[in-house]
């Protein structure tokens, strides 16, 4: 009898606690959102930058390339050795160049995610307090869930209210 009342009460709690979990995707919150649009903006500047920066030094490479091509017949063992060797330090500053910027963008957009993610959470949290949740799940942890504890779009909105 005593184990019978023991199993009750633990189902009828195991059951409260799962009615306090809901989901949220963290990845279309940071997409979608005015914040996370805004980072979007950002990034894409910066990477656009980025490319004008690296398409200069791409036509600075093919010119090289291109007068090595030309001349090689027409110049010195020397001379065209010294071009190659031009050439070859042009090469090597755009590969450094191009894996510095992209380093560069991804550590930016990393540290603007976590920001990001910084002012989403009082939005998450408030909701939880509101609503007596006990644990969100990111959407991507979750195998399958019911579509009535999805809290996203609340939380979106909460968001862009604010923005």
């Amino acid at each position: 009898m005593k184990i019978l009342f023991f199993i009750i009460i633990l189902s009828i709690n195991f059951s409260k606690v799962l009615s306090e979990i809901v989901i949220i995707d963290l990845d279309l919150i940071i997409n979608e959102s005015n914040y996370g649009l805004e980072i979007k903006k950002k990034i894409e500047n910066i990477n656009n930058d980025n490319l004008k920066i690296l398409n200069k030094l791409k036509v600075e490479l093919d010119n090289e390339k291109n007068e090595i091509e030309k001349l090689k017949n027409l110049i010195s063992k020397e001379e065209l050795e010294k071009k190659i060797i031009n050439y070859n330090s042009i090469l090597k500053n755009y590969r450094e160049n191009q894996e510095k910027i992209s380093n560069d963008l991804q550590i930016f957009k990393n540290n603007e995610i976590k920001e990001l993610l910084k002012k989403i959470n009082p939005f998450i949290e408030a909701y939880m307090i509101e609503n007596e949740i006990n644990i969100v799940l990111n959407k991507d942890s979750v195998y399958i869930f019911n579509s009535d504890k999805d809290i996203t779009k609340q939380i979106l909105n909460l968001l862009n209210k604010d923005y």
